[in-house]
């Protein structure tokens, strides 16, 4: 008898790799911010963090709205609302620290880069440690 068992990483599993690797990326960069002491390492820093809380403020806020005990009392206009405020906050703020010249841009765009690489960190970790097939073939067929 042929006999297939699957094993799966969670959504909250991959959800926590991806918080993980954003916040250690987010250290690794403050620390070569701090070496470089220049526009550059700024930029490195605020762009990861900018990143970062923004990550985490929209990942409570789904997790708010979407829980058992709010999904009634919470509308979609509501969710929408809050997620583009803060995405208006997130780019008028991005101006205002590229307009003011204190920082360099592509540090900034490297340092908001980083949920990306978390992302790709969390696809890798899924391939590596998920979806893991044991097949035991007992018998002819």
């Amino acid at each position: 008898m042929n006999e297939v068992n699957y094993s799966k990483l969670s959504q909250k599993d991959i959800l926590r790799v991806i918080v993980l690797s954003n916040w250690s990326l987010l250290l690794i960069l403050s620390l070569i911010a701090l070496f470089l002491h220049n526009k550059t390492g700024a930029g490195l820093f605020i762009g990861a963090l900018i990143i970062t809380l923004n990550f985490h403020f929209s990942y409570k806020n789904l997790k708010k709205s979407f829980t058992p005990s709010n999904a009634k009392k919470i509308s979609f206009g509501v969710v929408f609302s809050k997620h583009y405020l803060r995405f208006l906050i997130t780019c008028f703020s991005i101006f205002i620290i590229v307009a003011s010249r204190t920082i360099n841009p592509i540090g900034l765009l490297i340092g908001l880069s980083i949920i990306v690489l978390s992302l790709f960190i969390a696809t890798i970790y899924s391939i590596i440690m998920g979806d893991k097939i044991k097949i035991n073939l007992n018998g002819a067929n």
